[in-house]
């Protein structure tokens, strides 16, 4: 592991704070205990605290993007934008020595009911009114009596939450793109 984790009221998942630098103190290691190992994760090139930043806040990560109408008004704009920051990551999902083979990355965007709308009407089923349902996502396994359990496994799911489940819709998807060591375990795309 690099990086820190992130702390928060002196607490974290995977230990608690044993010694945490004080306000406007050089940045120092900070030391977690998780188990009986203490185990430290600051380092000590990162900047002082100040205003609100603080040093134990840094993590690394993939490259992060976010582009947002600040007043929710839709626009493929923002798209676009979201677009030209991924062509600008050096790093992203996950990318190993095959630059081909990365766990990907992805955009959230606003339901696009129009879209939805005509897809949901070619299966032979119709959407309620625009806020008024959710799309899920998810990556199924390829084999086919796996993928009838999960999709039961999410079946009960909605129905235990006295939700409606209104169809199933096969998402798409260009494998050309993908490089050859993770297209053996490409899962299925299904809304």
């Amino acid at each position: 592991m690099s990086g820190i984790f992130g702390v928060t009221a002196g607490k974290r998942a995977l230990g608690t704070v044993a010694a945490a630098p004080k306000r406007g103190a050089a940045a120092s290691p900070l030391s977690l205990t998780s188990g009986t190992a203490a185990m430290t994760h600051l380092d000590p090139a990162l900047p002082a605290p100040q205003g609100l930043y603080h040093p134990r806040n840094e993590h690394d990560a993939c490259g992060v993007g976010f582009v947002a109408d600040l007043h929710n008004r839709k626009s493929h704009d923002i798209v676009a934008k979201g677009l030209e920051i991924l062509l600008n990551l050096d790093h992203r999902g996950a990318v190993g020595a095959d630059p081909k083979a990365g766990d990907g990355c992805g955009m959230l965007v606003q339901i696009p009911h129009d879209f939805f709308a005509a897809e949901t009407a070619r299966l032979g089923f119709a959407l309620p009114a625009v806020g008024d349902y959710g799309i899920g996502f998810l990556f199924l396994p390829k084999n086919p009596d796996a993928r009838k359990l999960i999709e039961a496994i999410v079946v009960r799911a909605v129905a235990d939450e006295s939700q409606v489940l209104l169809g199933w819709r096969d998402v798409p998807v260009d494998s050309s793109v993908l490089g050859e060591s993770v297209k053996p375990t490409e899962p299925d795309s299904e809304q």
